[in-house]
């Protein structure tokens, strides 16, 4: 009997051990959909021109109570006797009988859950300070030594471009073009007219790319490197005034054995080769919610990225895709301004539809979390990039 007790009380810890490893999988899931959705609201605040306000999770408790049930049940008989008797009433005979013992165990076991949270709300100095700080160089180029690709970095990292004379150009007399003047400045802002002709023409054609530095300590850590097809005409957003009044438009860039070419093209005025570089600023964490937004306000998911598929077909997609209403493809979803908006998920083959949607939220996710420790972060002034 003892031993059938021990039986029972093991095969009811193996019944419980998977109900409480959900219970652990459902808290996990509890608080991945909820950092998605945070983000989320904050992007669709963000295509509103409106302020973002940052909370998170800061604690999960999660019970699990168990109720066990164990019972016996069944019948025990014990001896019998029956007895013949004449018409007289005397016995004439008998006999006795020994019944069997039957036992019926069983056994219940019911698992609840339940879960408590705390939220926190990350508006101190620190946490500020931390989001709205340029997002340094060497982080940016450890996204692409992990294998990020260097259009989707260039994209979402980069918030202009500055075409300048190279230090190396020497004036051919008092009117010609300075070393270091600035001869455009292409913004990379989607919801700007002539985005797709300026900058991401640009990123069609040059990125962001880790640099060794040659072994040169003070090297910068990321450089602009030819991507595509050359040469590139690339619409500037600011364009210099050249001698005689005329002020620049596009740009032709080509790369050659001397460095950086850019050909000035300015109404009115004959056009004009010269050796430039690039001077970028890099993103905040906060810039990056901002870019989002930015996005998801042109509604069109411009694809404006590049990627080949496992099967060697080469496909444009979008950078990030917003879409008001439900999906049945949804990575995410949130109820911001009384409707309900959803981002697709980029999947483990992506798409032209929803491109690196997901991608992108986990890129952002990433950075926002180095943000927690607010106090561990350095403030530093903004970064640049120049090449």
């Amino acid at each position: 009997m003892r031993g059938w007790w021990l039986a029972t009380l093991l095969l009811g810890g193996c019944a419980m051990a998977p109900q409480l490893g959900r219970v652990a999988v459902d808290h996990n899931e509890l608080v991945a959909n909820t950092t998605n959705q945070l983000l989320l609201v904050n992007v669709l605040r963000a295509r509103e021109r409106l302020p973002m306000h940052f909370t998170s999770i800061s604690a999960l408790r999660g019970q699990a109570n168990v109720k066990g049930d164990l019972g016996l049940g069944g019948g025990v008989a014990g001896k019998g006797s029956t007895a013949n008797l004449d018409a007289a009433g005397l016995g004439t005979g008998g006999s006795i009988s020994q019944a069997a013992a039957t036992l019926s165990p069983s056994m219940g076991i019911e698992v609840t859950s339940g879960s408590s949270f705390d939220v926190a709300v990350h508006n101190t100095q620190e946490f500020y300070a931390g989001i709205t700080t340029s997002i340094p160089q060497a982080t940016v180029a450890g996204y692409l030594y992990a294998g990020w690709p260097a259009d989707l970095v260039t994209f979402m990292f980069v918030t202009d471009v500055e075409i300048r004379v190279s230090a190396r150009h020497v004036p051919a007399g008092p009117d010609d073009l300075a070393p270091g003047a600035v001869l455009a400045r292409v913004v990379n802002a989607p919801d700007m007219a002539g985005w797709t002709q300026g900058f991401a023409a640009l990123a069609r054609c040059f990125q962001v790319q880790p640099d060794s530095g040659d072994g040169d300590a003070k090297a910068p850590p990321l450089r602009w490197m030819p991507a595509g097809d050359a040469p590139c005409r690339v619409a500037v957003t600011e364009g210099a005034r050249l001698r005689g009044g005329a002020v620049v438009r596009e740009v032709v860039l080509s790369r050659d054995a001397r460095g950086l070419q850019a050909e000035l093209v300015a109404a009115g005025a004959a056009s004009q080769k010269v050796e430039v570089r690039f001077v970028s600023t890099i993103r905040s964490v906060e810039g990056l919610v901002y870019y989002m937004g930015a996005l998801a306000r042109r509604g069109d998911a411009p694809r404006v990225l590049r990627t080949t598929l496992p099967s060697g077909e080469s496909i444009d997609m979008p950078i990030l895709v917003v879409r008001p209403g439900a999906a049945p493809d949804a990575f995410v979803s949130a109820r911001f301004g009384g409707r309900l908006w959803s981002v697709p998920a980029s999947g483990a083959v992506q798409n032209s539809v929803a491109g690196s949607s997901s991608a992108v939220f986990v890129l952002v996710q990433q950075l926002m979390n180095l943000q927690r420790s607010a106090r561990e972060q350095v403030m530093t002034p903004t970064v640049r990039i120049a090449q």
